[in-house]
């Protein structure tokens, strides 16, 4: 395996996880899960700082993992990937379009009207 500084490996449980700043990270201290945010692995973590401990976001409602780690945040609905958001020329407002719309500029055109 070619080393990436980004993805970092536990040297207790072996898991891997992105080192991005920001991207989460990885429960040494307790768990040993992998979280996709900060925020969620912060809220997983329960207590005073000087004696912090992990919840089991397992057996917790609201929480669920995906691809890229545990998350506490509700699943994206489908209607969302459906639409973008198009600027106009000068970047300012928007519109939503749907994907595959083949005139882009019709879409900036309406928008400005």
């Amino acid at each position: 395996m070619r080393h990436n500084p980004m993805i970092c490996q536990c040297p207790d449980c072996g898991a891997t996880y992105s080192g991005a700043q920001r991207s989460g990270g990885h429960c040494r201290d307790g768990c040993h899960r992998t979280f996709r945010s900060q925020s969620a692995f912060d809220a997983h973590r329960t207590g005073p700082y000087s004696n912090r401990s992990c919840i089991d976001v397992t057996a917790t409602e609201g929480w669920r993992n995906t691809d890229r780690g545990w998350t506490d945040q509700p699943e994206m609905p489908l209607a969302a990937f459906a639409t973008r958001c198009r600027s106009d020329e000068h970047g300012q407002g928007g519109t939503q379009v749907p994907l595959g719309t083949p005139d882009a500029a019709t879409a900036r055109t309406e928008a400005s009207a």
